[in-house]
């Protein structure tokens, strides 16, 4: 339900006899590891689309989860020292700018826009020159609008739907997107 189709199975090792573990359910998971004296889990795990993967406590046997690292960054693996005091992860952060410039002189593009992943997934000249591009400013995929030089930058869609790669139609009115 919700695109949270990612869950954790319990395997007997005897049998061979999968169960779901209790708990909630993840966009994805990434990465997991057992805490060394069995009473839960570390993951690397994606709690919905446009959320980076964070750091969570899953507690055995309930499923009670925690998250434990809350910022902008996305985490890949995880692992656990074998006394539990120490835990890694790979961290890997990701920027995007928007770019603009003669298409006769490409050497003398500008940077617009510089938010922290906008154009990541996808930009559009309107034919009045202006741009369409994606943005996760609030852990949502949206849609912004703003003048080819920048200004005037605003966000177009608020309804917590993902909004991928966009052109735009209908003489420049319409934006459409995946």
């Amino acid at each position: 339900p919700n695109g949270l189709s990612s869950g954790l199975l319990e395997v007997d090792v005897a049998t061979g006899q999968k169960k779901p573990m209790q708990g909630r359910r993840w966009r994805a998971v990434s990465d997991f590891t057992w805490l060394p004296d069995g009473s839960g889990l570390l993951l690397a795990a994606l709690s919905k689309t446009g959320a980076e993967p964070q750091l969570w406590l899953v507690a055995y046997p309930n499923g009670a989860a925690r998250r434990v690292s809350n910022d902008l960054s996305r985490y890949l693996s995880v692992a656990i020292s074998g006394d539990g005091r120490a835990i890694a992860s790979v961290q890997m952060n990701i920027a995007s700018s928007l770019w603009v410039g003669p298409a006769d002189s490409p050497d003398k593009a500008q940077q617009v826009i510089s938010g922290r992943l906008d154009g990541n997934s996808g930009m559009t000249f309107t034919p009045d020159n202006r741009i369409v591009y994606t943005g996760n400013h609030s852990e949502n995929w949206d849609l912004f609008l703003a003048n080819a030089d920048g200004s005037n930058a605003h966000q177009l869609t608020f309804d917590q739907h993902f909004h991928g790669p966009a052109t735009a139609c209908d003489h420049g009115r319409s934006p459409v997107y995946s």
